[in-house]
């Protein structure tokens, strides 16, 4: 019998990949993730010692040990999902029976299509829709923090982070505003600057190159995003814009 909750193991040398993907399997009520590593030689020696995973996310090129080598090494009844970001990895991770192989930067619409054939392989669940939250790590090896979507005010991309402003809290992670984008609603978001991204339902008004947000929060618009900004507005028939 199937287990309702699959539990996965993610092993990529780059936290990058370890959080877009986290943030993947946190999106699908029937994945759990227990655990995540750097260090391939400690992520095999963590899921010997009794963190045994359904599935294994295992990215290919590694120092030391690489993904091919530990995919030999684990017990056989673990699925493995490859990862990598060179393709012609692609012939040699289908060798070893992998399960399917993604190739980064991985999008959720991707994941989503390995994930069915994960679960048709081992049998049939469905899950809800997934598009009304955002997970975000939180700093803390393995936690993330569910934000819904209607919660969010502005995203705001500072040097090598991105802050996310919600009505109670902001969250700090490492992705990039682009991988934020990609997951959330084209009807309510949008970009209206290099650097931030707006809940178009939190718009108070517009005045010049500035926006009010509820808050009291204040976002600059871009010349470039103005024009598409202003007909989406128009769109929604938006009547407490003032130019």
């Amino acid at each position: 019998m199937m287990p309702d909750i699959l539990n996965c193991y993610i092993i990529d040398d780059e936290f990058h990949s370890i959080e877009n993907l986290s943030m993947h399997i946190m999106r699908c009520p029937n994945l759990r993730l227990i655990g995540t590593n750097i260090d391939p030689i400690e992520a095999l020696n963590e899921i010997r010692r009794g963190s045994k995973p359904d599935v294994l996310f295992l990215d290919i090129n590694m120092p030391m040990l690489s993904g091919l080598e530990i995919a030999d090494l684990v017990d056989d009844d673990i699925d493995i999902i490859f990862i990598t970001a060179y393709v012609s990895y692609a012939v040699d991770a289908f060798e070893k029976a992998a399960l399917d192989f993604l190739l980064k930067p991985i999008s959720f619409e991707r994941f989503e299509k390995s994930v069915q054939r994960l679960l048709k392989n081992m049998g049939s669940i469905t899950y809800p829709d997934t598009n009304n939250s955002i997970y975000i790590n939180t700093g803390v090896k393995g936690k993330f923090a569910q934000v819904r979507l209607s919660d969010i005010i502005f995203i705001e991309a500072v040097g090598h982070y991105v802050l996310i402003q919600t009505y109670d809290e902001i969250f700090k992670t490492h992705l990039g505003i682009k991988d934020i984008g990609k997951d959330l609603s084209s009807q309510i978001f949008s970009r209206v600057h290099k650097s931030f991204i707006i809940n178009l339902n939190a718009i108070k008004s517009i005045s010049g190159s500035q926006i009010k947000l509820q808050g009291d929060f204040r976002v600059p618009i871009g010349d470039v995003y103005r024009v598409g900004l202003m007909e989406r507005l128009n769109g929604r028939n938006t009547q407490h814009i003032n130019h």
